[in-house]
């Protein structure tokens, strides 16, 4: 009764002899219009463009983990490749406004499936070092050599020169003078040269640099559209991974629930996934307990047999088994040869001495 009485009831406005708004239809020349919904916002690019990519992406990888299992021939890991040498030739770096170079006249040398050990002062340049190496830095002068093969090339910025058919020439990369494209450059090229020498760089911590969230994320960011390449591309992530120990990590894994030393191996297989001719590494070790230094040396036993590896570290006794050669950075850049192992063993001096 008392609901009926409501409805029943008389507005105010009109109980006073008031006119009553109602709402009217928009005017068709009104301005004012409801604007259409907007769409969702796509995914980042980089990785998987949707879930139907991610899908893909996970079945092919699914796929050459199986045929690996059972010996298949066409999706078997690749041989480990022959490898490069890295070669640093009075390689110098001083920004503009600085009072002083940062790197003066390094100089280094690592045959094909080397690791090198640069230790030193922080400060000193180590990291700047990797990013003159890894091309993120522009040399003032000198150059860094990326030499596929027994002898040395002749290619220049980036470029596969000398010889691509046999073991002389090789591949090179030099960073000192970028190259032109010009009538005799990619076009004149034989269709079988091989691809241009790549570097690839661990940050210090690199869980820090993650674009993915998800384990197949992080591997799949930046693959190349060609579905051949994409095969390709997912055998090598999938024998990185089984190399590293994550083959039984689910590829939907979160990252951010990862342990520091699992972080560090998806880091490290993530590189060894684009096969580089020579890998860098920027205090691997630093951060983590002593259970995960110990996987992540095992790890980079496993780099070493995959690339040429340079890696700046402190902790010296724990990478010394790896170590093929070693240099000191002294402050103000100057990079000078180590004895190693050093004198008395351990971290001992000797030599050039251990900072």
């Amino acid at each position: 009764m008392m609901h009926r009485a409501r409805m029943a009831r008389a507005p105010p406005a009109a109980a006073a002899g008031l006119p009553v708004r109602r709402p009217q239809p928009p005017h068709p020349c009104s301005s004012r219009r409801r604007r259409p919904a907007r769409p969702a916002a796509a995914p980042p690019g980089g990785g998987p463009a949707d879930a139907a990519a991610a899908a893909a992406v996970l079945e092919a990888i699914a796929r050459s983990l199986a045929a690996m299992a059972a010996g298949g021939g066409a999706d078997r890991p690749p041989d480990p490749p022959p490898g490069a040498a890295l070669r640093l030739e009075t390689l110098s770096y001083h920004p503009p406004g600085a009072p002083a170079p940062l790197i003066a006249s390094a100089c280094l040398s690592l045959p094909p499936h080397g690791f090198g050990l640069v230790y030193g002062r922080s400060g000193a340049g180590k990291t700047t070092l990797l990013q003159l190496v890894a091309g993120l830095l522009k040399p003032t002068g000198g150059r860094v050599r990326v030499v596929r093969g027994g002898e040395e090339g002749e290619g220049e910025g980036g470029g596969g020169g000398g010889g691509g058919g046999g073991g002389e020439g090789g591949g090179a990369l030099s960073t000192s003078t970028p190259s032109v494209p010009g009538p005799s450059s990619s076009s004149a090229r034989p269709a079988t040269a091989p691809p241009p020498p790549t570097v690839g760089l661990v940050f210090q911590f690199p869980e820090r640099h993650f674009l993915g969230d998800t384990l197949v994320e992080e591997l799949t960011f930046g693959w190349p559209a060609d579905p051949a390449a994409r095969a390709a591309r997912g055998v090598a992530a999938q024998a990185a991974l089984g190399a590293l120990g994550l083959a039984g990590l689910p590829l939907d894994a979160r990252l951010r629930a990862l342990s520091d030393g699992y972080k560090r191996r998806v880091a490290l297989a993530v590189q060894l996934a684009r096969s580089p001719d020579v890998l860098l590494l920027d205090e691997p070790l630093a951060g983590l307990d002593w259970r995960a230094r110990a996987d992540i040396v095992a790890a980079l036993r496993t780099a070493k047999a995959r690339a040429t590896v340079l890696a700046v570290s402190h902790d010296l006794a724990e990478l010394a088994p790896l170590v093929d050669g070693a240099w000191v950075m002294r402050p103000g850049g100057v990079l000078r040869k180590a004895r190693w192992p050093p004198g008395g063993g351990g971290k001992g001096g000797g030599g050039e001495g251990v900072v």
